[in-house]
């Protein structure tokens, strides 16, 4: 299970994107930008809740309802401007990390090529282990890959590095100016082609 699904190659065409969405089993997540520009909202990941999330029956991944490519009705989700929203640019030769369990929505703003992966480290092993064990109730494959983690031995670390991984990535950008905090009442978009190309 996963062996052959990472690193991914995502080649997309100009205005396409990635609908909202949290990656699978609770993995970390990079990608490196080899031509084009991806912009990138990304949620704090204690903020889930403020946007909405439905799930399908069976499956532990929420997904979401909201439409960045117009204007949100924040009559209609208003806990969405309550939520910490970030955006950054991705260009060439940028790579970008993501912390598990975050939200992110990613557009194409010229044509693009990137690689990437998810992966476990010591910062979610025992996120990942938690998610997996509960689908393993359901997946044999799941139940499979649970037994290979329990193998390994991590090495201890201190939980605070997990809790304020993001707020650190966020500190981080904003001193090389990559980031910067949005107004959650500015989502306004136009284009309504939509695939899965982060």
């Amino acid at each position: 299970m996963y062996v052959n699904s990472w690193p991914s190659l995502f080649i997309a065409n100009k205005n396409t994107f990635s609908p909202l969405h949290i990656d699978a089993f609770e993995s970390n997540f990079w990608m490196f930008v080899i031509e084009g520009e991806k912009k990138w909202t990304l949620f704090n990941r204690k903020d889930v809740h403020l946007l909405y999330p439905e799930w399908f029956p069976g499956s532990l991944d929420p997904f979401f309802d909201i439409d960045f490519e117009n204007n949100v009705n924040l009559d209609k989700f208003p806990a969405l401007r309550y939520a910490q929203k970030m955006e950054c640019v991705l260009r060439k030769g940028d790579f970008l990390f993501v912390p598990h369990g975050s939200p992110h929505y990613v557009k194409n703003l010229t044509k693009t090529i990137a690689i990437s992966s998810n992966f476990v480290d010591i910062s979610n092993y025992n996120s990942v282990l938690c998610c997996l064990e509960k689908q393993g109730l359901i997946d044999h494959h799941a139940k499979q890959v649970v037994q290979a983690l329990q193998n390994i031995k991590p090495l201890n670390y201190n939980t605070k590095t997990e809790d304020t991984l993001f707020s650190d990535l966020r500190l981080g950008f904003r001193k090389f100016g990559g980031i910067k905090d949005k107004d959650n009442s500015n989502n306004s978009n136009s284009s309504n082609n939509s695939n899965n190309s982060n």
